[in-house]
């Protein structure tokens, strides 16, 4: 290969290896957000969670006395 032929292509792999390199960056940045609102939809879903768990032995102990509520 001759010395023209030989720097098109090295210049061809910094560029490639340029843009890989922007795109690993911008693909890691995007990973953070989504592991960010991953992390965020997990908290709420928890708290419904919760709340319908707290709501269902409320009704479980008003079935067990008749319709009405007991205290602990």
């Amino acid at each position: 290969m001759d010395s023209k032929h030989t720097e098109k292509v090295l210049k061809h792999f910094d560029y490639q290896s340029e843009m890989l390199t922007r795109i690993q960056r911008l693909m890691a940045d995007e990973l953070r957000k989504l592991q960010v609102e991953e992390e965020m939809l997990m908290r709420k879903l928890h708290k419904i969670l919760a709340t319908q768990d707290v709501t269902k032995k409320s009704d479980h102990k008003e079935d067990k006395s008749g319709g009405r509520r007991q205290d602990d």
